[in-house]
């Protein structure tokens, strides 16, 4: 019962990120979001009939559906990055990518090698995901959130929650499939953020448009300018 409620519910869900990722496709967002994001919301829906035996069948298609789904934290990564105006280094974007790409090909086309591809995939993740919380977190205390917008700030860092406690999840389980009661709250998660999102943007999708600033080590949040601040403010 509970494995059919989770699978109606993966249906809905990815009805909403399509509704949402074309909202992003024919919004008048900045291109430098507009491509990721597109990218973390094809990931999602390939999480979904990933992680669920109702949603396919055993196929050859398996490994490619696996490919879009690992990518997911990556596209997440960036989007916060991008959305919290810290575009990363290219050459570190492209090894977190590569990274990934060496794992995929571990767990999918390497014998003998066990369970090494799944949680090297998940280690790589789970830093993606927290150097974005860790980037969040300090622009959130240093005030810098109202330069940014409420969105810029607040999605990636929900988004960056759920996919951080997906993934701590399947490590502990040692699988993608998850229990159904944990799959089935991924799901309405999912479902619930995706709603959100869409709906943020319907209302907010100008916070999105400012233009996006080149990485600079100088322009890095230093926790030593909140403590400059917090203590001008003090005299």
């Amino acid at each position: 019962m509970i494995e059919q409620v989770d699978f109606l519910v993966r249906m809905i869900a990815m009805g909403a990120a399509l509704m949402l990722m074309a909202q992003v496709v024919a919004g008048d967002m900045n291109e430098k979001l507009k491509f990721p994001m597109v990218a973390m919301i094809i990931g999602v829906m390939a999480y979904l009939i990933e992680s669920s035996n109702l949603m396919v069948a055993d196929s050859p298609l398996d490994p490619w559906i696996n490919l879009v789904a690992i990518a997911t934290p990556f596209w997440i990564w960036l989007v916060a990055r991008r959305m919290f105006d810290f575009e990363p280094e290219r050459r570190l974007a492209l090894a977190a990518l590569a990274a990934l790409l060496v794992g995929w090909v571990i767990d999918n086309f390497v014998p003998g090698s066990g369970q090494l591809g799944f949680y090297l995939l998940h280690v790589i993740s789970l830093v993606l995901i927290g150097d974005l919380l860790r980037l969040g977190m300090q622009i959130r205390k240093q005030g810098l959130g109202p330069d940014r917008g409420a969105v810029r700030l607040t999605l990636p860092l929900l988004i960056g929650e759920l996919a951080g406690v997906v993934l701590l999840t399947e490590m502990i389980g040692g699988s993608a499939i998850l229990h159904p009661m944990l799959s089935l709250a991924s799901g309405i998660l999912i479902l619930m953020l995706a709603l959100f999102a869409g709906l943020a943007m319907l209302r907010t999708e100008p916070e999105l448009l400012g233009a996006i600033r080149p990485y600079s080590p100088a322009s890095k949040p230093d926790a030593s300018d909140g403590e400059t601040s917090e203590e001008s403010k003090r005299k």
